[in-house]
Formats: C-alpha cells, sequence, structure tokens
C-alpha cells in the first residue's frame, strides 16, 4: 500500500515537473524548455538524457526494467514515454524528432497494449504518433 502510495506521488511530481519544464519559467540556468527537460532523465532514470538520445528503445526498455520492480515498470515506462514524446515534439532537427518521437510510440504503445486502464489521450497520442512519424519519416528521407 506505501509502495503504491509513493509511486502515484513520484508519477504525479513527475507530471508536475515536465508540465513546468514545458510551459514554466526559468529554473536551473537553462532558458528553453527543451533544456529543461533534459534535466529530467536523470532526476527520474538515473542516466543522462545522452543514454536516451543514443540508444534504442530496446536497450532502453532493458535498462527500465533491471532497474524497476516489476509492479512499477508499466508507470515508469508510461513517464519516460511522455518526456520522450514532449523532448521530442520541441526538437527542431526532423531526425532527432523522429527518433525521439519513434521511441516515445515504442514506449506509449507498450503501455496502451499492458495497462488494465482505458485512456484515449494514450490511444490519441499512439493513431497521432503512428502518423507523424510515417509522413514525416518518409519526408526527411526523401529531403537527403
Amino acid at each position: 500500500m506505501y509502495e503504491q502510495d509513493y509511486l502515484l506521488k513520484v508519477i504525479e511530481e513527475f507530471f508536475q515537473s515536465l508540465n513546468k519544464a514545458i510551459h514554466g519559467t526559468h529554473f536551473d540556468g537553462a532558458s528553453e524548455p527543451e533544456d529543461r527537460l533534459v534535466d529530467l532523465y536523470g532526476s527520474y532514470f538515473q542516466a543522462d538524457s545522452s543514454f536516451f538520445y543514443e540508444n534504442s528503445a530496446l536497450t532502453i526498455f532493458t535498462f527500465l526494467r533491471e532497474r524497476c520492480h516489476e509492479q512499477d515498470l508499466c508507470s515508469h515506462i508510461e513517464m519516460l514515454g511522455e518526456l520522450l514524446y514532449q523532448d521530442g515534439m520541441l526538437k527542431t532537427d526532423s531526425s532527432k524528432k523522429i527518433d525521439l518521437l519513434t521511441k516515445a510510440l515504442f514506449f506509449i504503445d507498450y503501455v496502451e497494449n499492458e495497462s488494465t486502464t482505458y485512456s484515449i489521450e494514450r490511444e490519441d497520442k499512439v493513431h497521432f504518433l503512428k502518423e507523424y512519424i510515417a509522413v514525416n519519416a518518409v519526408s526527411s528521407s526523401m529531403s537527403r
């Protein structure tokens, strides 16, 4: 019971921090939302943002699975999926954007398939990401 309450508190704090990073004012010397998001990787997932940028979704999934209790894994994956999604949406470099959004899709889709709770928002996000990646990955490869 206490572990579940603690996890819910961590999730609530994470989403508040994510919202503040995206919509908030300057803090910790970082002036852009994209810069402020970088701190959240280390704070909540104990790895530098470069780990999440440079590794595959499967490698990241394995990393999380090794560090989380089985009952907490889906929640941590949901948090990471949202962070990757928000980070990807802020990127201006199209290849970085597609890479992060593809990873976000992997994790959000995982939660969609594993969660016992239905979320229209999550379902809509999966559909949006699939369409966005399909359209933009093609146009990005054609412009090279």
